[in-house]
């Protein structure tokens, strides 16, 4: 997975933009159970390519929240093959994110002292 992860620590994500943009945005979580079906999230996403050539299938995206509900960031599951629903899954991944939650979000406001230029969005 190395050139996906060379692109992803490489490029700055845009709101609104690919599979954890989308899910930023709206700040509902969405698992995508096949990647491969024309109109999928992935037809969207900046790391399209990179996501085809390392066979990604399936994902799940889930948002990091606030105790007050604003969304600081978003944690992106991939999987090489299809993955239909799985609510335990969601339930584990729901609540490591809640527990990150207050960390990403003095992480976040860290990189935005030290950079006031920086989108604060998707830092």
């Amino acid at each position: 997975f190395g050139a996906l992860e060379k692109l992803s620590r490489s490029m700055a994500l845009k709101e609104g933009s690919g599979l954890a943009g989308k899910s930023f945005v709206s700040g509902e979580l969405e698992w995508v159970e096949d990647l491969t079906v024309k109109g999928s999230a992935m037809e969207r996403s900046p790391r399209q390519a990179a996501l085809q050539a390392e066979g990604m299938m399936a994902s799940l995206t889930v948002p990091v929240k606030t105790a007050d509900g604003r969304t600081v960031a978003v944690v992106l599951l991939l999987s090489q093959r299809f993955e239909p629903v799985n609510p335990s899954k969601i339930t584990a991944v729901e609540a490591l994110c809640t527990s990150a939650a207050p960390f990403l979000e003095h992480l976040v406001a860290t990189r935005q002292a030290s950079s006031p230029q920086a989108d604060p969005s998707l830092a």
